[in-house]
């Protein structure tokens, strides 16, 4: 306290020991006082940190070439990288807060969605093939990865997943498919034919030995 406060307190105290004791008091409090600002500061200083921090990995993941997707425990959008705004034509701010199954599924998948999250819950990881609708209703096969979120003590807070278009990749294995069936169809109309043929020869070589 400063010698003004000091003078001030004693013309209020009756005598030197009540004075002493406040004195004593007051001199805690500020001492309180200073303690709790200098928490403060650093609180502010973290927050500044984690704000700066969070920014960052926000950034990180808006450079990733795949679509990232976060969500709380009920499936409310909390995370939606550019280019899962590319992907799914949705504007960040058109799905937060909604339900993902209902933004990326139709009403029969919803079920499915459901228990993949029930697993990664009870697993920490679920990948597969997911087949997904964008913004003017049109579907595509979806290579999904889908991880657990968890806060420093351990406690689960969400998902967050990872979509990657594989309409191509899928379009390429079924044009192998064909191919492949083309190529075996064709190997057996070959082989019945040469078949076909070799038993007319042994019939006319047979009739020209008799």
């Amino acid at each position: 306290m400063s010698s003004e406060s000091l003078e001030r307190l004693r013309k209020y105290c009756r005598d030197d020991s009540a004075f002493e004791s406040l004195r004593h008091i007051f001199s805690c409090l500020e001492l309180q006082c200073r303690q709790v600002e200098a928490q403060l500061a650093q609180l502010m200083q973290q927050n500044q940190d984690n704000s700066r921090q969070i920014a960052f990995q926000a950034l990180l993941l808006n450079q990733v070439c795949n679509a990232v997707i976060a969500t709380d425990m009920e499936g409310r959008i909390t995370f939606w990288n550019r280019f899962a705004e590319q992907l799914y034509q949705w504007k960040a701010e058109e799905v937060a807060g909604q339900n993902i199954y209902a933004v990326l599924l139709r009403q029969n998948g919803q079920k499915l969605a459901r228990r993949i999250f029930a697993i990664t819950l009870k697993t920490n990881l679920w990948q597969g093939e997911l087949w997904l609708r964008r913004k003017d209703g049109s579907e595509f096969w979806a290579d999904v990865t889908n991880t657990l979120i968890r806060d420093t003590e351990g406690n689960a807070i969400g998902f967050v997943g990872i979509s990657v278009d594989i309409t191509d990749r899928k379009n390429d294995i079924a044009r192998h498919k064909q191919v492949e069936a083309a190529l075996q169809q064709a190997k057996h109309e070959l082989e019945v034919r040469v078949e076909k043929r070799t038993e007319e020869l042994t019939r006319a070589n047979a009739i020209l030995q008799a």
